[in-house]
């Protein structure tokens, strides 16, 4: 169910977040929430 990837992926990349440095992960965040806004 492509609802569970989704989340599983999400969680993948909040632990890859969470090892950026924090100008990264700014961005990233930045861009997750332009695209979770979009859905």
């Amino acid at each position: 169910n492509s609802y569970y990837l989704e989340d599983t992926i999400e969680r993948a990349i909040d632990k890859m977040v969470e090892t950026l440095p924090e100008s990264q992960k700014t961005f990233y965040e930045y861009e997750l929430k332009k695209r979770t806004n979009k859905g």
